[in-house]
C-alpha cells in the first residue's frame, strides 16, 4: 500500500535503518495520487540516510508519484548506497522536481541536488534491473551549478565499485540545466576502483533546457554526462 511504502521511507529517513541484507517486495500496484511523496533516503541537513537493501517490485507499478522538495536527492528513492539492488519496478506517470537548491547548514555550501524518477543518487556499487520510468523530472536551480544530475530513471550514478544497470527504460520528459539525460543524468565511475555497465536500456523522452537558463551543458538522449570506466552496450535513445 501507499502507507506501507511511506513506512519504508520513515524507517530509512527517521531511524537510519538501511535495510542492509534485507529484501522489500511489492505485492500489488500502488497509486500515489493525492500524496506528496518524501523520498526514501537522502542527504539532509541533519545528516545522511540511505537504502542498502533489495527492493523487488515483482513487476508491479508505482503510479502518479509527486515530489516537490528541497532535499538534496529526490525520486522514489533519494539515496541508494553500498551493495543494493532495485529491480522489477515500473514508475508510471507523475512528476519529480525540487523547489530550490539546498545549502548545508554547517558549511553553508551548496550541495548539488540529483533528481530522478526512480532514484535521485546511486552511490558505490549497485544493481538496477528491469525498471522503467515514465516520470517527468525537473531541475530548478538558480544557475547551472545547482544541479548534479537529472534523469527520468536516475539522476546520478557514481561508482566506486561495480554497478550494473540493465534492461531498463525511461520515457519521461527531462528538463534542467546541467547533466540531463533521458535515462541517467550523470554516470561517473571512478577510474581504477569503479566500473559501471549499462546494457539493454533505452530512453524515448525529450531532454529540454529549462526556460530562462543562463548556462546549460551536458545533455544527452540516454545519458547527460558519462565519465570514467563505463561500458554502454545495446542501448539507444529516440527523444529530442
Amino acid at each position: 500500500t501507499a502507507e506501507g511504502l511511506a513506512w519504508l521511507a520513515v524507517m530509512v529517513n527517521e531511524y537510519s535503518y538501511s535495510f542492509e541484507s534485507k529484501t522489500v517486495t511489492l505485492t500489488s500496484d500502488i497509486n500515489l495520487e493525492g500524496y506528496r511523496w518524501y523520498p526514501i533516503g537522502g542527504r539532509f541537513n541533519k545528516g545522511w540516510a540511505w537504502f542498502s537493501g533489495t527492493f523487488d517490485g515483482q513487476g508491479h507499478s508505482i503510479s502518479n508519484i509527486y515530489v516537490n522538495d528541497s532535499n538534496f536527492d529526490i525520486g522514489l528513492f533519494g539515496y541508494v548506497y553500498d551493495i543494493s539492488s532495485i529491480k522489477n519496478v515500473n514508475m508510471v506517470g507523475g512528476a519529480v522536481s525540487y523547489l530550490f537548491c539546498p545549502t548545508d547548514e554547517v558549511s553553508n555550501v551548496i550541495l548539488w541536488p540529483t533528481i530522478g524518477g526512480l532514484v535521485g543518487k546511486v552511490y558505490f556499487g549497485n544493481e538496477i534491473s528491469n525498471c522503467h520510468s515514465s516520470v517527468d523530472v525537473y531541475g530548478g536551480g538558480v544557475d547551472a551549478y545547482e544541479e548534479e544530475g537529472v534523469g527520468s530513471l536516475c539522476g546520478e550514478v557514481t561508482i566506486t565499485k561495480e554497478s550494473i544497470i540493465s534492461n531498463c527504460s525511461a520515457s519521461g520528459t527531462v528538463t534542467g540545466r546541467i547533466n540531463c539525460g533521458g535515462l541517467i543524468g550523470k554516470l561517473y565511475a571512478q577510474l581504477d576502483i569503479g566500473r559501471s555497465v549499462v546494457r539493454n536500456c533505452f530512453a524515448t523522452g525529450d531532454v529540454n533546457i529549462k526556460p530562462g537558463s543562463v548556462e546549460a551543458w551536458n545533455r544527452g538522449g540516454l545519458i547527460g554526462f558519462c565519465c570514467g570506466d563505463a561500458t554502454i552496450t545495446n542501448c539507444y535513445s529516440t527523444g529530442k
